[in-house]
């Protein structure tokens, strides 16, 4: 699903409901608040994950992707798997740099459940 935040882009060919019962209103907004829509949240991470990929490597610079907190000598923060490894590990000038991709949407309402960690 291609959701364009910014861009008042409808989504094409979407169902008018989705799996939990609610209904999807035409820029897919609702997939950034459902807990049943996990998967649409995971794809776009992992596109995103891969665009940043793409741009660092064309721009020379070398990257590895989903890597252990302990195999750079880190010490995770606690025993949550999210929170065992970053999702991009690259050099810049010999300085390391960990960067995380967060999918949510930019204008969530107060009374909905976040889902991601602060």
């Amino acid at each position: 699903t291609a959701v364009t935040l910014g861009l008042p882009f409808p989504l094409a060919n979407l169902s008018s409901t989705c799996t939990c019962g609610a209904a999807i209103d035409a820029l897919g907004d609702h997939f950034f608040l459902c807990h049943q829509a996990t998967a649409e949240r995971v794809f776009k991470h992992n596109t995103l994950l891969d665009v940043f990929k793409s741009i660092l490597a064309e721009v020379g610079i070398p990257v590895v992707a989903e890597v252990p907190l302990r195999s750079l000598g880190i010490t995770p923060p606690d025993s949550d798997p999210n929170s065992q490894r970053m999702d991009l590990f690259f050099t810049v000038d010999g300085e390391g740099i960990l960067a995380d991709v967060t999918v949510r949407h930019p204008c969530r309402p107060d009374n909905s459940t976040p889902h991601h960690r602060s």
